[in-house]
């Protein structure tokens, strides 16, 4: 069994546990796990790691990442997965009258972001 020691940054919200969270530059191609659009090389990202019943990595765009805490997607429903973010600003979207068709998910984050 290996022990975590040198763990600097935790977050333990409801049954999981969220480490190692930063902000750095992409040096090859990412997929953001939010609006599953794709994170360039040298593009900067928010990359975390955590434990949920299983250990996961996950990756998303800044502006992804700002947008799912400014709207507090996660917050009171155990049962959101990264599955359901697009969902979520598709909806919020269609209730602040944002046009959704022909446009990406990343887009619609940009533009929920300026309002």
């Amino acid at each position: 069994m290996r022990v975590l020691t040198d763990v600097k940054n935790i977050l333990i919200q409801n049954s999981m546990v969220v480490f190692d969270s930063k902000v750095v530059t992409a040096r090859k191609e990412h997929r953001c796990d939010y609006c599953g659009g794709k994170i360039e090389k040298g593009t900067r990202y928010v990359k975390w790691s955590g434990i949920d019943d299983y250990f996961y990595h996950c990756c998303a765009h800044e502006e992804c990442d700002k947008l799912i805490n400014k709207r507090n997607y996660h917050s009171g429903c155990e049962e959101t997965t990264t599955d359901d973010i697009p969902l979520f600003i598709v909806d919020d979207c269609k209730n602040l009258g944002i046009e959704t068709k022909d446009k990406s998910i990343h887009d619609l984050v940009i533009e929920l972001l300026n309002r």
